[in-house]
C-alpha cells in the first residue's frame, strides 16, 4: 500500500528533523499535502487536529475508495456480459452485382482507371492504351573507336613510320 509507506516515511522523516515541523499543526498540514488528490479533500473536511487521526481517516478513506473500486469493477464485469442480444444472426441478403467493379456492393461505383486516371472504368478494362512514359532508359553499349593505322605513311612530325 502506498499510503502506509507514505506514512512509516513522513513518521521517520518527522523523527530525525524535529525542527523542520515543531508544532503538531504543522505536521497535520505537511502529511495531509502528501497524501493522494483523491482523498486529501475530504480529510481537510474532516479537520483533524493530531496527526494520528489524520493518519486513521486517510486510510479508512484510502479503505473505501479500494473497495469502491473492486465492486465497481464486479459490477462492470457482470454487466458486460448481461449486456446485449444473444441472438445469432443469419447470413445477410447477396448485395446486387456491379458490372462496373465486378464486386457485389450497394449504392453507387466509383471506380477509376489506374491507366488514364479517369472515373467510370477499372484498369482491366481501359480503352485508351496510354503508354506510360518509363523513367528507364536502355543500358548503353561500350562503343569501340575504330582507329585507321597506315603503313609506310608519315605521321604528323614528318617521320615515316
Amino acid at each position: 500500500n502506498d499510503l502506509a509507506a507514505y506514512t512509516h516515511s513522513f513518521q521517520e522523516l518527522t523523527m530525525m528533523c524535529t525542527k523542520m515541523v515543531p508544532k503538531e499543526v504543522d505536521r497535520v498540514e505537511k502529511f495531509i499535502g502528501g497524501l493522494p488528490d483523491n482523498i486529501q479533500w475530504n480529510v481537510i473536511v474532516a479537520k483533524p487536529i493530531r496527526l494520528q487521526d489524520v493518519v486513521r481517516i486517510s486510510n479508512n478513506l484510502m479503505d473505501q475508495k479500494l473497495k469502491g473500486y473492486d465492486t465497481k469493477n464486479i459490477e462492470n464485469k457482470r454487466r458486460a456480459y448481461t449486456s446485449g442480444n444473444n441472438e445469432k444472426k443469419g447470413y445477410p441478403e447477396p448485395l446486387p452485382y456491379c458490372n462496373k467493379c465486378k464486386l457485389h456492393h450497394e449504392g453507387p461505383c466509383t471506380v477509376k482507371c489506374e491507366k488514364c486516371n479517369k472515373v467510370g472504368h477499372m484498369d482491366r478494362d481501359c480503352k485508351n492504351a496510354v503508354d506510360v512514359p518509363t523513367t528507364q532508359r536502355a543500358p548503353v553499349v561500350n562503343q569501340r573507336v575504330l582507329t585507321c593505322f597506315s603503313v609506310g605513311g608519315r605521321d604528323t612530325t614528318g617521320m615515316s613510320v
